[in-house]
């Protein structure tokens, strides 16, 4: 069982943020960390809700101080230290967001410390990379499980507190993969574009409503994302992927526009992909 991290609002004004992430590895995700980092989300609280690792995988135990390139964060900037930096608090609370009873955990205990929740930002994903029968149907259900079930799941959950207030956002940091089928991604892209055509729906359901609702759809991002399942640290195109920060950077961009205004897409790649 894996630690879900809730950062409490500091003293400034603000809207709570819980953003659902998850690695294979069950760290936090560095989008995640980056945007938990960034000062214009205004104090709002950050969830991190875990999922397990790959089939037939180990179930490694988050390492706050884990980097992707497997170094080590300088103590000051890891996410145990930037909690109290930041002046919030954080809660933690163990689970595996592909199971319901889980997230109605994480539901209850957030609404219970923090008592509200306002932006949602659903960042749980994995992936495996090869030639579909190399696929077994555990890897698929493992893919679909925490790409789009844990959307499912996060968002029905939490979505009544927001109706509630009439107001609030949900977020899908989603891929490239998404919105153009790539060889030796079928998998994932299926996860991926049910993810988008998720988010699109519910763009039109809720909009009337006052939530929002963003997708955000990176290419390449140099993290240990799919080490193990199709890609090493020593892939050379790593150092020209986007940086985690970017696409925090550009989760933050659609949480910072005035209430009459939404982005529903934000699509981004690096220089050294195609569209």
């Amino acid at each position: 069982m894996r630690p879900a991290l809730a950062l409490h609002p500091g003293p400034q004004p603000s809207l709570p943020f819980a953003p659902s992430t998850a690695s294979p590895t069950g760290k936090p995700r560095p989008c995640a960390r980056y945007a938990s980092r960034d000062p214009r989300p205004y104090g709002r609280p950050l969830l991190l809700p875990p999922v397990l690792g790959p089939p037939g995988g180990a179930a490694l135990e988050p390492q706050a101080t884990g980097r992707p390139d497997g170094g080590a964060f300088p103590e000051a900037q890891s996410p145990s230290r930037l909690v109290p930096a930041l002046n919030r608090r954080a809660l933690c609370v163990a689970g595996d967001l592909r199971q319901e009873e889980a997230v109605e955990t994480l539901r209850r205990e957030a609404l219970e410390a923090f008592g509200t929740v306002d932006i949602v930002v659903n960042n749980a994903g994995v992936g495996k990379y090869g030639p579909l029968l190399d696929f077994t149907l555990e890897d698929y259900d493992w893919i679909m499980d925490t790409n789009m079930r844990t959307s499912f799941l996060v968002t029905r959950a939490l979505l009544p507190t927001l109706l509630q207030k009439g107001a609030g956002d949900l977020v899908f940091v989603a891929s490239a993969a998404g919105l153009k089928g790539l060889p030796h991604e079928a998998v994932y892209c299926a996860s991926k574009f049910a993810q988008v055509g998720f988010a699109q729906a519910l763009h039109h359901e809720l909009r009337e409503k006052g939530i929002r609702v963003c997708v955000v759809a990176p290419g390449g991002v140099h993290t240990e994302f799919a080490f193990g399942t199709g890609r090493t640290p020593e892939d050379s195109r790593l150092k020209a992927f986007l940086r985690p920060e970017e696409v925090a950077e550009a989760v933050v961009f659609a949480l910072s526009q005035p209430p009459h205004a939404r982005v529903f897409l934000v699509g981004m790649r690096p220089m050294v992909e195609p569209l």
